[in-house]
C-alpha cells in the first residue's frame, strides 16, 4: 500500500510539472475548445526571424474573429527558442487610432509574449495574436464577414458611381450621399459599413466607415480617426488634410455644412476642438477647403449684402414730384402710417440675423446631444469590455486542471500520512 500511495503521489507531482511548463498546452486547450478548433493556429519554428515572418502576414491579413470555446476569438501562437523579439514587439499590431483601412477600424489585434519554458541552456518563447473586434458592441450586432463584405460590396457600388472629376468632387459626392441616406441612431453603441450601408442608420463610428469605404475605393487618401468621445475622417485634398465629420451634417445641404473639409481655423467652438484635434501625426490645414460650403460663411456673407444694400438706400437722394393741375378729389385720406425702404431694409436684416443665430445654436446643441451620447456610450463599451479578456480566458483550463492536480497532490499526502498513523497503532 505504501508503494502504491508512494507511486500515485510521484505520478501527480511529474504531470502538474509537465503542465506547468506548458509542454501539453495546446492539448488543454484542445479539451476545453472539444467543439472546434478553428481560429486556433500553433506554429513552433526554429529561429525569431521566421516567427516574425509569420505574424508579419498574420497582423496584414487582419483575420475575422471566429467563434471558438473560448469565446469569440481567433487566436495565432508562434513559438521559437531564443529570446523575446524586438522585430515582433515593434509591429503594429494595433493598427493605431488613426486607421488607414475600413478593415484597421473594425478589427485591430491584441499581442502578448510569454516565456513557457526555461533552463540555463535554452528558452521557449511564445507569441500570441489575437484578432478583436474594436468596440464589444460589434458582438452584440452580431458583425459577421458575411455581413462586413456586404458594406464593403456597397461601398465599390457607390464608388464606381462618384469617381470621375476632381479628388474634391468625388469626395464631395460621398460626403452628400451619406449625410442624406443615413440616420443617427441613438440605440446603438457603435456602428459599421454594414449598419451605414446597409441598414442605413448607424453612429459616428459607423459615418466614418462609409465615407472611408467609398473614398478609399476611389482612391483617395483618407482615414478614419478614433478618440475616446468620436470618430471622423481626414482626407488628403491638393496635398494638404482636411477634417470630413459627417455624422455633424446629417440631413444638410451644400451651404449649411459645418464639418465639409474644414481647417482648423473654422472649429466652431472649443468642445468641436476637442473632438476633433486627434489627428496623430498629419497637419490640418488652416483654411478650409472650400468655405462656400459651410454655414458660417454664408451667413457672414448674407448679412454682408443686406447691409450693404442699406447703405446705398441711405444714399439715394429722395425724389420730388412735379404739381399736377388735376382736381382734387373726394376721397377721405387715409389712415396708413408711410414706411421707408430703410425701415424695411433694416428689418430683414435682423430678421435674418435672428434665423441665422437661431439655427447656429439648434447645430450646436445638436452635435453636444450627439458627443454626450457617444461619450455615455463608450463608457458602457469600456465597462462591458472589461469582462473578455481573451489572455485570461484562454488560460482558464490550465488553471482548472493545475489546481485539479494540486488537490491530488494533497490527498496523496494526507492518505500517506493516515496510513503511517495506522500503522504506529
Amino acid at each position: 500500500k505504501k508503494r502504491i500511495i508512494f507511486l500515485t503521489l510521484m505520478i501527480t507531482m511529474f504531470v502538474a510539472i509537465i503542465f506547468s511548463t506548458g509542454f501539453f498546452r495546446n492539448d488543454v486547450y484542445a479539451a476545453f475548445n472539444s467543439e472546434t478548433n478553428d481560429g486556433f493556429e500553433s506554429y513552433t519554428v526554429d529561429t525569431a526571424e521566421e516567427a516574425y515572418e509569420i505574424v508579419k502576414a498574420y497582423v496584414k491579413q487582419r483575420p475575422f474573429p471566429v467563434e471558438t470555446g473560448c469565446g469569440k476569438q481567433s487566436i495565432l501562437e508562434v513559438s521559437y527558442y531564443g529570446e523575446p523579439s524586438e522585430l515582433i514587439e515593434q509591429i503594429d499590431v494595433h493598427g493605431g487610432k488613426l486607421c488607414k483601412t475600413v478593415r484597421e477600424s473594425t478589427i485591430e489585434m491584441i499581442v502578448s509574449s510569454i516565456i513557457v519554458y526555461e533552463t540555463a541552456e535554452s528558452k521557449l518563447v511564445s507569441y500570441i495574436i489575437i484578432p478583436s473586434f474594436r468596440t464589444s458592441n460589434f458582438r452584440k450586432e452580431s458583425l459577421t464577414e458575411d455581413k462586413y463584405n456586404q458594406g464593403i460590396a456597397k461601398a465599390v457600388e457607390l464608388a464606381s458611381q462618384f469617381n470621375y472629376g476632381t479628388d474634391y468632387e468625388k469626395a464631395l459626392r460621398a460626403y452628400k450621399y451619406i449625410t442624406t441616406t443615413i440616420s443617427y441612431d441613438y440605440s446603438l453603441q457603435s456602428g459599421s459599413v454594414y449598419s451605414g450601408l446597409i441598414l442605413k442608420k448607424t453612429v459616428c463610428m459607423g459615418f466614418a466607415q462609409c465615407f472611408q469605404a467609398i473614398c478609399e475605393n476611389m482612391g483617395l487618401e483618407v482615414y478614419t480617426s478614433i478618440n475616446n468621445i468620436h470618430a471622423y475622417n481626414i482626407i488628403k485634398l491638393d496635398g494638404q488634410y482636411y477634417i470630413v465629420d459627417c455624422t455633424g451634417d446629417i440631413g444638410k445641404n451644400e451651404g449649411s455644412y459645418e464639418y465639409c473639409f474644414i481647417g482648423t481655423e473654422d472649429y466652431t467652438s472649443w468642445s468641436y476642438y476637442v473632438q476633433h484635434n486627434q489627428t496623430y501625426g498629419l497637419t490640418i490645414a488652416s483654411k478650409s477647403y472650400n468655405p462656400a460650403l459651410l454655414l458660417k460663411y454664408n451667413q457672414t456673407v448674407q448679412v454682408s449684402q443686406e447691409t450693404t444694400a442699406a447703405k446705398q438706400e441711405e444714399t439715394v437722394p429722395p425724389t420730388t414730384e412735379e404739381p399736377t393741375t388735376e382736381e382734387p378729389t373726394t376721397e377721405e385720406p387715409t389712415t396708413e402710417e408711410p414706411t421707408t425702404e430703410k425701415q424695411s431694409t433694416e428689418v430683414t436684416t435682423e430678421v435674418m440675423e435672428t434665423k441665422a443665430t437661431e439655427q447656429a445654436e439648434e447645430s450646436v446643441m445638436e452635435v453636444v446631444i450627439e458627443s454626450s451620447s457617444d461619450a455615455i456610450n463608450n463608457g458602457k463599451i469600456a465597462m462591458e469590455a472589461g469582462g473578455e479578456n481573451p489572455i485570461i480566458n484562454m488560460f482558464i483550463p490550465i488553471m482548472v486542471i493545475g489546481g485539479t492536480l494540486i488537490g491530488g497532490c494533497i490527498i496523496g499526502i494526507v492518505l500517506t500520512i493516515t496510513n503511517k498513523k495506522k500503522n504506529i497503532k
